[in-house]
């Protein structure tokens, strides 16, 4: 048996166990009565919008690649975001995502450090844009009283995750860091000079254009939106009442 036949069985038994465990909560007679009284068009108009968002992760992370020279087609994106996708159904997101995302980057080259970069500096792009988009849906909902702590929450993390941004993009705080981190004999001369490429990895970033830059936001807010609204069109397809404010 092959290795890429193999990986498929494994990945058709994952599915299959996934699936009997949602049963064994939710009917197979529950699932089909909601199924049957929900809009099928509503549905169906989720597939652009999931192409859509698909191809905004694509167009972001090809900016963060680029700027290592990591020469990445738009296409070989696809292709990794996609198998990372289905990871995500059975496995921690965070951990194996970001793991299945790294591995398929760096294995036909030797820039591991550049591709531990992208995916943090991909991820802690879409996490400040995930905040600010709480925290606007918090203000647009208007039940200041209940959601407090939530709010507030997530104020704060904004607001340090925009100091950090701020912090990483001053050379003198870098270069401190930098400093710092070689000049400390207790760590482990492999773990010194891993965490030496990746400091110098991510201080590439400085070097992205005004343009890129507003590109990447660009992407970043549409593809919440896109997820936002995909969730919003199921909500109605099944005849859930709840506010697009809510569920941002």
């Amino acid at each position: 048996m092959s290795k890429k036949t193999l990986m498929l069985l494994l990945r058709l038994v994952a599915a299959a166990a996934m699936t009997a465990l949602l049963i064994n909560y939710v009917s197979p007679e529950q699932i089909a009565v909601v199924v049957r009284a929900a809009n099928i068009w509503l549905l169906l108009a989720f597939i652009p919008l999931l192409l859509l968002g698909m191809w905004l992760a694509a167009l972001q992370l090809k900016i963060f690649t680029d700027c290592h020279g990591m020469n990445v087609g738009l296409l070989r994106i696809l292709s990794i975001n996609t198998a990372t996708e289905f990871y995500n159904l059975f496995l921690p997101g965070f951990v194996s995502g970001g793991a299945i995302r790294w591995y398929r980057l760096s294995r036909n080259n030797q820039m591991s450090a550049q591709a531990l970069a992208v995916i943090v500096m991909n991820r802690l792009l879409n996490l400040f844009y995930l905040l600010l988009l709480g925290v606007l849906g918090w203000l647009l909902e208007g039940n200041y009283a209940a959601n407090r702590f939530a709010a507030g929450f997530l104020a704060i993390c904004l607001l340090a995750l925009t100091g950090g941004f701020l912090a990483f993009s001053n050379q003198w705080v870098v270069a401190a860091v930098r400093r710092r981190l070689l000049d400390n004999d207790r760590a482990w001369p492999f773990i010194r000079e891993k965490l030496r490429k990746l400091i110098d990895a991510a201080n590439e970033y400085r070097q992205i254009s005004v343009s890129d830059h507003l590109r990447l936001s660009f992407y970043a807010i549409g593809w919440h939106l896109l997820i936002l609204m995909s969730t919003y069109l199921f909500c109605l397809a099944l005849d859930i009442a709840v506010a697009f404010s809510a569920l941002a």
